[in-house]
């Protein structure tokens, strides 16, 4: 049996050992908080970030609710959507962004809360600024027409809400088509 002896080591080096160990240590519990605070969402479904789904099914699933589709449907709007995003996950929001079949750029946007009470998520609706705000009603409901300046475009909004459920209307259209694209609004799929 043999024994080594070690040299003693200076006392600079010992200290840039016990930094290093330090560093790890606090990087390794940045992680694992950072993931165990992220764990009850995961588990939840809910998601704290836009999501872009191929379907208007796959966004029903994902929200875990009927949403609502235009029943009045422009020649000039192109079928299917050009882009359906969700965010919050079970029981957040819906955008739904239906393209000009003119132009190709995007002419509707139907922003949806699928749970009552709750507002459209923010990260769906973006950045906007009004420019102009009027009261008006969508059937017996009281409604909020605005010009919005958002996606660097200027757009008619149309906001209410039916049983609850906030809705958002977002077109290049005048007035009188936005409230007949909201009369024509139709809940629709399955579940709650």
């Amino acid at each position: 049996m043999t024994a080594t002896v070690r040299e003693p080591t200076s006392a600079f080096a010992e200290l840039v050992k016990m930094v290093v160990v330090l560093v790890w240590v606090a990087g390794a519990t940045a992680v694992t908080l950072g993931v165990l605070g992220r764990a009850p969402g995961w588990l939840a479904g809910d998601e704290r970030h836009v999501r872009i789904v191929e379907t208007i099914d796959e966004a029903a699933r994902r929200a875990g609710a009927r949403l609502y589709l235009p029943a009045y449907f422009p020649r000039r709007f192109a079928w299917p959507p050009e882009r359906v995003r969700i965010a919050g996950g079970r029981g957040g929001s819906v955008a739904i962004t239906i393209a000009s079949s003119e132009d190709g750029l995007p002419s509707l946007v139907l922003f949806q809360a699928t749970v009552p009470g709750e507002p459209v998520s923010p990260l769906l609706l973006g950045k906007q600024r009004v420019l102009h705000q009027s009261r008006t009603t969508v059937g017996n409901t009281p409604a909020t027409i605005s010009n919005v300046l958002a996606d660097a475009a200027n757009w008619q909004q149309l906001s209410w809400q039916v049983g609850g459920i906030q809705l958002v209307l977002r077109a290049r259209s005048a007035e009188p088509e936005l409230h007949k694209l909201a009369h024509g609004l139709r809940r629709e799929g399955s579940g709650p």
